[in-house]
């Protein structure tokens, strides 16, 4: 069967695609959306700066964010207003809701809930072959899942795990955001617990590792939670309405370059996880807000995957680099970015938006002996 558009994958990427497809001018083409996951999916965070909430942020759900975010550093606190700038958070559960209502109304994108076993490259199309629905083609396909692909081993990966809870011997600052509360005792690399205080009763607290070898227990990363709540936030009492945990892969590799002009990677397929970060949501939505402009101008050969400038890749090496060999430096680099910088600059450096004269006046302000020291045993990861 034919299509003049094919979706791999309804996670995140997939359905930003067809939301932003359905909303220009060729919500009138044929498209196909395939993915073998139940749509109702495990549920995740996923959060974003900017100055106002992206056209996708879902509207039926209550708007969360944050004017302020802190780092803390043992007895250091760095409060940090984010001046024009909100941190806010979407919750994967109003998301997928949100779209999979509006693919459901319109009469142009037909779902198939099975597993694609292959991608194939023919003259002028791509055939998909799925497990037990047959196969289809299309002149355009947009590939997030993982068929095809041999992702690279990483030495580094970003292991988190939190929970929702409620508990009455809290009392929060919501108006505030903990992006970072380094932990000083770590058997895995640098660690850290990141907060959300969404009520002052109520607060997502997920402990967040990056991990240089091997992957901690889920046993131990609900100690470390547990831990933060009874040390830090002095509860002992609590209820948890959500619970979250993954494993994302760090790495400039991740992220395939097919020249095929028919077969186009988005999500973390692509590259749109940033590698020092973990941060994918925004990224994601700049990549497929593109494609589609590019597919309304018919501009086929200019939909390649995102490719990233290779300063960035450079920049997030040197970061790796310090997190795999020297893990107990990274709590004082990051203090000291955010210490020495406007908040909007590096919140616009980590989305890959700067200048590179923007890059160097925040660069020099910084600490040099650590970055120096990666430099001279410099690593791509």
């Amino acid at each position: 069967m034919m299509y003049d558009i094919i979706i791999l994958g309804a996670g995140c990427a997939g359905l930003s695609l067809a939301n932003y497809l359905l909303d220009s001018s060729l919500h009138s083409k044929k498209i196909l959306l395939i993915d073998k996951e139940d749509p109702n999916r495990k549920m995740k965070t996923w959060c974003y700066w900017a100055a106002e909430p992206l056209s996708i942020h879902p509207q039926s759900a209550p708007l969360i964010s944050w004017g302020a975010m802190s780092i803390i550093q043992g007895d250091r606190k760095l409060s940090i207003p984010l001046k024009n700038l909100k941190y806010y958070r979407v919750r994967a559960e109003d998301f997928y809701h949100e779209i999979w209502e509006k693919i459901h109304k319109s009469n142009t994108i037909t779902y198939v809930n099975d597993t694609v076993e292959a991608v194939i490259e023919e003259a002028e199309m791509i055939k998909v072959v799925t497990k037990h629905s047959g196969h289809f083609h299309s002149s355009q396909v947009f590939n997030s899942t993982s068929i095809g692909k041999k992702e690279p081993r990483t030495q580094i990966n970003q292991v988190f795990l939190g929970w929702e809870v409620v508990s009455t011997e809290m009392n929060l600052d919501t108006k505030e955001m903990t992006l970072m509360h380094f932990d000083q005792k770590t058997a895995f690399g640098a660690g850290f617990t990141y907060i959300l205080p969404l009520e002052p009763n109520r607060a997502l607290v997920e402990y967040t590792v990056l991990s240089n070898g091997k992957i901690p227990s889920l046993r131990y990363m609900e100690r470390k939670v547990r831990k933060y709540l009874h040390t830090q936030l002095s509860v002992r009492e609590f209820s948890i309405s959500y619970k979250e945990n993954g494993v994302i892969p760090m790495s400039t590799l991740i992220g395939s370059n097919s020249d095929n002009q028919n077969l186009t990677h988005i999500g973390t397929a692509a590259g749109c996880t940033k590698p020092s970060t973990g941060y994918t949501f925004y990224t994601i939505q700049k990549h497929c807000k593109e494609i589609v402009r590019q597919l309304e101008e018919n501009d086929k050969t200019s939909i390649l995957p995102k490719r990233r400038k290779k300063r960035y890749s450079f920049y997030d090496n040197i970061l790796l680099n310090i997190a795999n060999k020297w893990p107990n430096e990274l709590p004082g680099v990051f203090f000291n970015l955010f210490q020495k910088n406007s908040p909007p600059l590096i919140l616009s450096f980590l989305n890959e938006e700067t200048s590179f004269w923007d890059e160097v006046n925040l660069l020099i302000k910084l600490r040099f002996s650590i970055f120096l020291k990666s430099l001279f045993n410099y690593e791509q990861y």
